[in-house]
């Protein structure tokens, strides 16, 4: 099938969001990233079923439910790279730099980490910064590309 530019199945998108495990080069449209992250919340929302439903019947069952649950761990801990790496590759492809991407993960991981010692501050930065990223994955290809010498500018994003 021959799409137009841009324009990403549902099922080319699963795919992609597997075999770019560790594509750190590539770009992923909107389109490509939503279904990406549609077919990843499906997966993670059938394995919470499966583990709800083993730990209802774990009374009977329960090397079955440690079982089940060891399993769906491993999964969801196989599926955490592509999903960071599909976010990166759509923030890259808005126009971030790979510079970019990198402070913008940094902040968010070492947010993170202060929020274990302080909780208000970490949650509403938290918010703050995924409200901007959620913003990214919204924007068209290149959106967010720019042509200055501003040196701060050009570090986070990419040149036009």
């Amino acid at each position: 099938m021959i799409l137009e530019k841009g324009k990403v199945t549902f099922k080319q998108a699963f795919k992609d969001f597997w075999k770019g495990y560790f594509d750190f080069k590539g770009r992923t449209t909107r389109a490509g990233y939503w279904w990406a992250m549609l077919a990843a919340y499906l997966i993670i929302l059938v394995l919470a079923f499966i583990v709800t439903m083993c730990g209802m019947l774990s009374t009977k069952l329960s090397g079955l439910a440690v079982a089940a649950f060891i399993v769906i761990f491993i999964m969801l801990l196989a599926m955490a790279i592509p999903i960071l790496m599909v976010s990166f590759r759509r923030w890259r492809d808005a126009g971030l730099s790979n510079k970019g991407v990198a402070t913008l993960f940094i902040i968010e991981v070492l947010l993170n980490v202060i929020g274990i010692f302080y909780d208000d501050f970490a949650n509403i930065a938290l918010s703050i910064t995924g409200i901007i990223t959620f913003i990214i994955t919204l924007l068209p290809t290149d959106k967010l590309t720019v042509k200055t010498t501003n040196a701060f500018l050009n570090f986070l994003f990419r040149s036009k």
